[in-house]
């Protein structure tokens, strides 16, 4: 038995993962969070620390499972206020020229156009967070939702092999999330198209 974070690394030292492996490393955990969600609880996905390796495959003890925490007014009012408008103050425009003729465009937004909510929730928006971290749980939201997102971002670390606890790993996740195949060329398409799925903010 080992950490999610060890036995990462050690496999990223090693030659990786591929499809099998992470199919085989990650469906027993998806398994688990649907039996968890079934039984009213969520999983312990707000970082990796509860989480364990078993024979290659990753799940978590089950005295580990969580109550559902709701802050349902605070998470609206948020994402009310980030659709009422935003100010852009930078853009960065990224074409790659490649034989499908992939062009992206990233804008950075830095300004919601002002906070009428809770002094707390300043400065909280949806985006993604380094780590293993759904940005909802800086409210102490915690749902199935953010679980589907926290599974997203492990099958990713896997299927790519990034360590989202690395700044340079993270901001590549980021930068190519909607074309994976940035970052692995092999990656199957179903896994690509799942973790763009799960991984929407």
């Amino acid at each position: 038995m080992t950490t999610f974070p060890e036995f990462l690394r050690s496999r990223l030292q090693q030659s990786g993962f591929a499809t099998e492996d992470v199919l085989s490393c990650w469906l027993p955990l998806a398994r688990q969070v649907i039996a968890t969600h079934a039984a009213g609880q969520v999983a312990p996905l707000d970082g990796v620390q509860r989480l364990i390796v078993q024979q290659d495959r990753l799940t978590y003890e089950q005295s580990a499972e969580l109550s559902r925490r709701s802050q349902f007014r605070r998470l609206n009012r948020i994402l009310r206020r980030a659709a009422a408008g935003v100010d852009v103050i930078g853009e960065r425009r990224l074409v790659h020229d490649t034989e499908d003729g992939f062009d992206e465009r990233l804008s950075a937004v830095t300004s919601d156009g002002g906070d009428d909510g809770d002094p707390l929730d300043a400065g909280i928006r949806p985006e993604h967070l380094p780590g293993y971290r759904c940005w909802e749980h800086a409210l102490d939201h915690h749902d199935p939702a953010s679980d589907v997102y926290c599974l997203g971002l492990l099958l990713v670390s896997l299927a790519c092999g990034l360590d989202l606890t690395r700044e340079d790993d993270f901001l590549r996740f980021v930068e190519h999330r909607r074309n994976l195949f940035r970052i692995n060329a092999d990656l199957h398409p179903v896994l690509a198209r799942s973790v763009v799925l799960m991984t929407e903010l």
